[in-house]
């Protein structure tokens, strides 16, 4: 059952990213060799797919009056310390965040819905023992994010590291949605590395006059 519609951005994200991890882990199931009912399993996902529509819904119309400026560091920040706090596995995490009070020109919202799914591709990718880089930097044109995975042993398969070029998809139409560019380096393959790199406009001048 789809939970009722809330305004608190804290529990739409909250909903939304537990939609995300739960059609992963469908797919993953699906796309598994011991996968012992597809049918139902393709079920599961169309109904986790609409249940993901209603939710971004929820997120885009409580954002709708908010400002579209927000301070990129402190909400990549936070993300990465949420996104450490529900790692299934141990991983080395290192950031470089040089965007300091610079403001980008979108939701807040926005930016941390997509700050999460793309930091949970790449632990997915890295697995356990691997590495999760995570850099910010402003130039004149926009803020951008960059974040690498790198497995700790090439050959072994990560856990939920398979197809993350099509899981990653959703994420890449969601930036767009709201003026954001986001780039995606690698399939997840045993001898690849794999990237997310977003570009976000800077915020206009306020009009204090």
């Amino acid at each position: 059952m789809i939970p009722p519609r809330d305004d608190d951005f804290d529990a739409l994200s909250e909903q939304l990213g537990d939609c995300l991890r739960r059609i992963d882990a469908d797919i993953e199931r699906l796309l598994g060799d011991d996968a012992s009912d597809p049918e139902t399993t393709a079920a599961a996902i169309d109904d986790r797919a609409q249940e993901l529509c209603l939710r971004i819904d929820d997120v885009l119309a409580a954002a709708h009056a908010e400002t579209g400026r927000c301070e990129v560091d402190r909400i990549v920040d936070r993300c990465v310390a949420a996104a450490i706090a529900r790692a299934a596995t141990p991983l080395v995490v290192r950031t470089r965040l040089a965007a300091g009070s610079t403001l980008a020109g979108c939701n807040p919202e926005y930016l941390r819905v997509a700050v999460d799914r793309a930091l949970d591709l790449a632990f997915a990718h890295a697995g356990s023992g691997g590495e999760v880089a995570i850099a910010t930097l402003t130039t004149e044109s926009a803020i951008e994010l960059a974040i690498t995975a790198a497995r700790l042993d090439g050959d072994a398969a990560a856990r939920g590291s398979e197809h993350l070029r099509e899981r990653a998809l959703t994420l890449q139409a969601f930036v767009a949605g709201w003026q954001g560019r986001c780039r995606l380096d690698g399939d997840g393959g045993k001898d690849d590395g794999f990237a997310i790199a977003l570009q976000l406009p800077h915020a206009l001048a306020e009009d204090r006059s």
